[in-house]
């Protein structure tokens, strides 16, 4: 399988955020590279699909006034489905609804009226996946027009 991995200035470009931004989200384990962790002087963190999607993801909940908690929960469980599955087409029926307090609902559309009854909180903040993962397949590809993705 082909996978891409991306640079924090990739990663910035692709998902919107700044640099130091990304910067900023590695040092306090907001959002830590998937693939390599930076180490000392001259190794540089790459980031996977997932990386880049949940990136994507926290910089529009950033400015829609989100919580860190909703935003930490969301980036851990974007990078917790991992590029394969989100790049395999995983994310077409996948809506998270986030709570006030940061706690991701419900996962698929289909479980929203029960998720909501059964809990008994107001939403604050819905995710579709499969849209987000569009958009960010396509960046990355006209990025990578040039350049053969990584083997796995």
């Amino acid at each position: 399988m082909k996978r891409f991995v991306f640079t924090g200035p990739e990663l910035a470009r692709l998902s919107g955020l700044t640099y130091a931004a990304v910067n900023l989200y590695a040092t306090s384990g907001l959002l830590t590279p998937s693939v390599r962790s930076a180490g000392g002087s001259g190794v540089h963190r790459r980031y996977s699909f997932a990386d880049v999607v949940a990136a994507t993801i926290a910089m529009r909940l950033r400015r829609a006034k989100c919580s860190n908690e909703s935003l930490r929960a969301v980036v851990r469980h974007v990078q917790a489905m991992g590029a394969s599955a989100l790049l395999d087409g995983g994310a077409s029926d996948i809506v998270l609804l986030l709570s006030d307090s940061g706690r991701i609902l419900a996962e698929r559309s289909g479980e929203f009226g029960a998720t909501l009854r059964a809990h008994g909180e107001g939403v604050a903040r819905v995710v579709v996946l499969d849209v987000i993962v569009a958009d960010v397949k396509a960046k990355a590809m006209a990025l990578r027009e040039q350049t053969a993705p990584v083997d796995d």
